[in-house]
């Protein structure tokens, strides 16, 4: 492990003429490492919104849909009230019919 620390240092050295030139690198590396991060972090809170928003929008489609179920159950009995009615109606007017001939 100190073997590997020690090539890595002197890799690093031969890499800069002077403690600036290193200095600079560094500040150079750190920055790109800050913006890096903001943009993470802003890309993470966007995603957190626009998943509260699709959750939002999920319960809204969801209460939509019920209502629509609702809706639909209601006019199936509707529906059927009709066709009961309509059946006893066509049966009273047949059997008018036939009482007028």
């Amino acid at each position: 492990m100190q073997r590997q620390t020690l090539y890595s240092k002197q890799g690093r050295s031969g890499q800069f003429q002077t403690k600036a030139q290193r200095d600079e690198w560094i500040h150079k590396e750190m920055n790109e490492i800050q913006q890096s991060f903001e943009v993470q972090t802003t890309q993470g809170t966007q995603a957190e919104s626009d998943l509260q928003a699709l959750r939002s929008r999920l319960v809204q489609v969801t209460k939509k849909i019920q209502g629509l179920r609702e809706q639909d159950v209601a006019r199936k009995g509707e529906s059927e009230t009709l066709s009961a009615e309509s059946v006893t109606l066509k049966a009273e007017r047949d059997k008018l019919t036939d009482k007028r001939k």
